[in-house]
């Protein structure tokens, strides 16, 4: 991979270009050279999501360790015009991490802090990274706080922890663009 070449033969008919060498060197000097993979058996489980019926190589998996790392990986992916997709956990059953083959993921996985809970509003501002059972966490200490009805049980938690998830959601996508 010393130079980029168009992914023509992606089965997705994407012609924009695979990672090559330079690259993945400019990506180590961001993250470091263990927070970058490259062998085919490293990124294997990176090929698909919870769905695993869709399977796409990619060149290389990136783990950005801080917020910092997060834009100048996008940027030297984007800026060579090599196709990119961010990740979390890969447990989606859309197909929405799926990469290109040929591209690069950043996965978003070591950005999992909960930065601010505001408990009178239910949001939460959170990293991309922040599983839902944290978020399951958060809810039962609130829960504990405001001491929610326990003859509410499941729904109780489906009351405070739904607007939660949605604004969770909603900031992992901001993040990601």
């Amino acid at each position: 991979m010393s130079s980029p070449q168009a992914a023509t033969d992606s089965p997705t008919g994407d012609t924009r270009q695979r990672a090559d060498a330079a690259l993945i060197d400019t990506l180590r000097g961001v993250v470091g050279a263990e927070n970058v993979l490259t062998e085919a058996v490293d990124v294997a489980p990176y090929a698909f999501d919870g769905t695993a019926a869709l399977k796409q190589r990619p060149a290389a998996v990136v783990f950005p360790q801080s917020r910092d790392q997060v834009a100048p990986c996008v940027y030297a992916v984007t800026s060579r015009d090599v196709p990119m997709v961010t990740r979390g956990s890969g447990t989606g059953l859309s197909g929405g991490s799926l990469p290109i083959d040929g591209g690069v993921v950043v996965c978003l996985t070591a950005l999992d802090r909960i930065l601010e809970v505001d408990t009178a509003n239910l949001t939460m501002r959170v990293e991309p990274g922040v599983i839902t059972q944290r978020v399951t966490q958060c809810h039962e200490q609130i829960a504990t706080q405001r001491r929610v009805d326990a003859r509410l049980g499941h729904r109780a938690l489906l009351l405070t922890v739904a607007p939660l998830l949605w604004r969770t959601r909603r900031r992992r996508i901001a993040v990601a663009r």
